[in-house]
């Protein structure tokens, strides 16, 4: 196996000038070094698979490749997908069950994938350590939402029919399997998005799920997968009805997960990574009601649009002013702040074209406030270049705050830095 402090770091003490696509694809290159993914690697490395960076990794890359077309970036894109699938898409190697969790190869994804932590799950027999709950395996929901928007973005750029029935297999899996519904039903398939929400009971998503999903392992999810799992089965939905693809159950999952939305409390939050969140799952919705295969409750939907950038707003001026004076690099923050970052480069970028979909809504006032929170978010992309700037020099310096979580790290900020160059 590949001593990983071995690999070169993509920045040198010299290097006291970048460019940002050189430099993210240096990240990514180191990455997929260390994890086996590039030609040449030890094929040891390729078990070392974490989904959600993973996920990261392969929507960066598909954006390096729209910046540098001449690069073959598709090898290592179909390399890191082959080997989530063939590693996160069965059962470990010490669990007594064995191959695909789908129980098909064909359909990688329509058993879910694992986390990728270290320890194996919890058994039905051991008791709830909430410090260990973190570093066993299972199922996350929001990071089956992270794999859904990278094969996405794989089928949108090439217009991969494959990718996106993998999507949509992986889209109906988490809800089928995450969302708990309090009379005990499953959903019913109405082959629609109509978000014709009916029920007086609101369902909810559970945080953690066993490998298999039929124990909830950790129950009552974060306050942000709702919005997070709506924006996601939404952009799958939209993919399908384009291509003329069955959309199945996603029609009725929509339903639960606006219903959800509606009844929140709120996304407002002081954590980095939330406020990027928050902003990026807005802005898909926001993406899709400009489609003409859209659902058709298009006021809910931008009513949720706007709530979550006032949110995010709000959460925002927390954070800076948290942030406003500190020097030092805390653990744990690198990815977490370039989450936030990336967020803010993506609602310049919304801010720039909104005039081209603006029509999408038709009422005036919530149109209105939308523009303004793209332009009240736009002017905080100073913010996120701050914050790259920040941890490019932690990395330089090797600092452990940095080097703990390097994997992340590296690709949270390759993927921060691709966002800025679009």
């Amino acid at each position: 196996m590949t001593d990983r402090n071995a690999i070169p770091s993509a920045f040198s003490a010299s290097r006291s000038r970048f460019d940002a696509v050189d430099l993210a694809q240096d990240l990514l290159d180191g990455y997929e070094v260390r994890t086996g993914v590039a030609e040449g690697s030890d094929p040891a490395d390729t078990n070392l698979r974490y989904l959600w960076t993973d996920a990261l990794a392969v929507s960066a890359e598909v954006r390096l490749a729209e910046r540098r077309p001449e690069l073959d970036r598709d090898r290592s894109i179909d390399r890191i997908i082959e080997c989530v699938h063939a590693t996160l898409g069965r059962h470990r190697d010490e669990d007594g069950r064995q191959g695909p969790l789908s129980g098909d190869d064909a359909r990688p994804t329509a058993g879910g994938l694992r986390i990728g932590k270290t320890r194996p799950e919890r058994r039905v027999d051991e008791p709830f350590d909430e410090t260990l709950e973190w570093e066993r395996d299972g199922q996350y929901f929001h990071y089956l939402t992270k794999w859904i928007h990278a094969l996405l973005d794989v089928s949108e750029r090439r217009g991969d029919e494959v990718a996106l029935r993998w999507a949509r297999d992986l889209a109906e899996t988490a809800c089928e399997a995450f969302i708990e519904r309090g009379d005990g039903s499953r959903p019913v398939a109405r082959g629609a998005m109509s978000l014709s929400i009916s029920s007086t009971i609101v369902p909810t998503i559970s945080w953690k799920r066993s490998i298999d999903l039929r124990r909830v392992l950790v129950p009552g999810g974060g306050t942000l997968d709702p919005l997070d799992g709506l924006a996601t089965v939404t952009r799958v939905a939209t993919a399908c009805a384009r291509r003329g693809l069955d959309v199945g159950s996603l029609g009725s999952h929509i339903d639960e997960l606006a219903s959800i939305c509606t009844s929140a409390s709120g996304w407002a939050t002081a954590d980095p990574l939330g406020i990027g969140g928050v902003i990026g799952s807005g802005l898909r919705i926001l993406d899709a009601l400009a489609e003409p295969a859209a659902m058709e409750d298009r006021a809910l939907m931008a009513d949720l649009v706007d709530f979550a950038l006032l949110d995010a707003r709000a959460g925002l001026e927390v954070y800076e002013r948290s942030r406003r004076g500190v020097i030092g690099h805390r653990p744990g923050l690198g990815f977490r702040e370039l989450g936030l970052s990336e967020g803010l480069h993506r609602a310049r970028r919304h801010r720039n074209r909104f005039e081209s979909t603006a029509s999408s809504i038709r009422d005036a006032p919530r149109r209105e406030s939308i523009s303004r929170s793209l332009e009240e978010l736009s002017r905080f992309e100073s913010l996120g270049i701050w914050i790259e700037r920040h941890w490019i020099e932690a990395s330089r310096r090797g600092l452990s705050e940095w080097q703990d979580r390097l994997d992340i790290n590296e690709i949270s900020l390759a993927s921060s830095l691709l966002q800025r160059a679009r």
